[in-house]
């Protein structure tokens, strides 16, 4: 009988459970095809779940007096000035990413998502939630979803695709938006 190679972590060397073999780290050992250890899990499902907390943080930088998910309405939709354009596009980042990678995770569990939709028809805070709900309650799926291009540059703030991720896009090893 051959020997089988075991699964690793897909967090690799990042993995908080990682692994010395011989001079280099390795994920820790997982009983699943693909994915993530339990301790990664635990801390990518958190870091997700965490992102609509990083959202009201930013708001609240920008705009004095905002609490929770509430977004002031007013007749105009830019914010006053002088405001701070690194939170603002960090902000506008985070709500981007999150509902573009909620489209196809959507689709795989057959739950109503429609990206262009939701960002012309909702609230940034109110897709934002709803989107890491769907992420942080379907890391699996997210995971599996494959890799796509990936754009770093001064206003994507080191993240972000320069194209809509799907379920049949190869997977490749990206070093932007899954790391």
């Amino acid at each position: 009988m051959g020997t089988m190679t075991a699964r690793r972590c897909h967090r690799g060397e990042r993995c908080r459970d990682s692994q010395r073999i011989g001079d280099r780290l390795h994920g820790a050992e997982i009983h699943t095809e693909a994915g993530l250890c339990l301790t990664c899990t635990r801390i990518v499902t958190d870091g997700i779940a965490e992102l609509p907390a990083d959202y009201v943080s930013l708001t609240g930088a920008l705009q004095r007096g905002s609490s929770g998910m509430v977004e002031l309405v007013s007749s105009s939709p830019e914010l006053p000035i002088p405001i701070r354009i690194d939170v603002a596009a960090l902000r506008e980042e985070i709500v981007r990413v999150a509902t573009t990678w909620a489209e196809p995770v959507a689709d795989l569990l057959r739950i109503r998502w429609d990206t262009q939709l939701v960002a012309s028809h909702t609230r940034p805070g109110v897709a934002l939630d709803r989107a890491t709900r769907i992420l942080a309650g379907a890391l699996p799926a997210l995971l599996n979803l494959r890799a796509v291009e990936c754009r770093r540059g001064p206003t994507t703030v080191g993240i972000g695709c320069t194209k809509r991720p799907t379920a049949s896009t190869a997977r490749s090893s990206c070093s932007g938006c899954m790391r």
